[in-house]
């Protein structure tokens, strides 16, 4: 039990973080800003019940402040509840059927991204340079969307072709896009 009351903040943070990774993930999948809903929903839900349960991480991470534990309980509880109000809204809606649209490409470009590597205690150093593709496309509402793409695809592509994207109803209500399955839906102008 002693063991067990160890580890548990460290589970429930590190779970929070996956939580708030989720939470990133769905505002770049999402078709509009209902990303939001889940998120304002967990805030809500965790206020208004204890606010995070402050007393367990003042005990746990040996903080007297309590405005710090109760921010520390506010972020984690409600990375918790949005992991899982996330994660239920991709499961697909039982009455709907997925979507597949051929979408417009506004822009193709590619960002710089550099490798990293620790070479002592506070020293990194930058390594080879490496690239990701992109494209923004325009969906049938008239909203602007990243689209990750592969080096080979991003090279067979121009402005003005269309990708097929497939949108996704969740259970929850919330529509998310993803790259159709069929790559060969692409068409050029």
């Amino acid at each position: 039990m002693r063991f067990l009351r160890s580890i548990l903040p460290s589970i429930l943070i590190t779970l929070a973080v996956l939580g708030w990774i989720f939470v990133f993930l769905q505002a770049k999948m999402a078709v509009s800003g209902e990303w939001r809903l889940p998120v304002t929903a967990a805030c809500i839900a965790v206020i208004i019940t204890r606010g995070g349960a402050p007393r367990f991480w003042g005990s746990e991470l040996r903080i007297k402040n309590g405005v710090i534990n109760r921010a520390i309980g506010i972020l984690v509880s409600t990375g918790l509840v949005a992991a899982i109000l996330i994660s239920l809204n991709f499961i697909p809606h039982p009455g709907k059927e997925d979507e597949v649209y051929k979408c417009p490409i506004e822009r193709l470009y590619k960002t710089t991204h550099q490798h990293t590597r620790r070479v002592g205690r506070h020293y990194t150093t930058t390594g080879s340079v490496y690239y990701r593709y992109h494209a923004d496309v325009r969906l049938r509402d008239g909203k602007v969307k990243e689209y990750p793409l592969t080096l080979n695809r991003y090279r067979k592509l121009h402005k003005g072709d269309s990708l097929s994207i497939e949108i996704h109803h969740g259970l929850l209500g919330m529509d998310y896009f993803t790259p159709a399955k069929n790559k060969n839906n692409d068409s050029r102008k």
